[in-house]
């Protein structure tokens, strides 16, 4: 299933998502641009850590930025607020309280 995507300014945004690809792998939500492109996604992975990952996929100047890091709760928490508080400030709250209902699930399983 194809994720639905809200765009602001530069950037675009998932809807976000509690469903483990193929690999066991939950992608929450995504950050990206098209120019240039790039990508941050944030999750949990098929180990339950949770996740922070960057590709920057214009070119190869840049790719020694790209990265794959675990993060905590916390982190993960803050992220879905940044981005729950950017959509509700551009009219999209019923997707802003999708992002509320997954950080309060993370909260409760982790």
């Amino acid at each position: 299933m194809e994720k639905q995507v809200f765009v602001i300014g530069r950037w675009l945004y998932s809807k976000p998502t509690l469903e483990a690809d193929e690999n066991g792998q939950i992608v929450i939500f995504t950050k990206s641009s098209v120019a240039p492109a790039e990508i941050f996604e944030w999750g949990i992975d098929a180990e339950k850590h949770l996740f922070e990952r960057y590709r920057w996929c214009e070119n190869d100047f840049y790719e020694e930025l790209n990265y794959n890091k675990t993060i905590s709760e916390k982190q993960l928490i803050g992220q879905i607020e940044e981005i729950s508080s950017i959509l509700k400030e551009h009219g999209f709250d019923t997707v802003s309280e999708q992002y509320d209902i997954i950080k309060a699930k993370i909260n409760s399983d982790l």
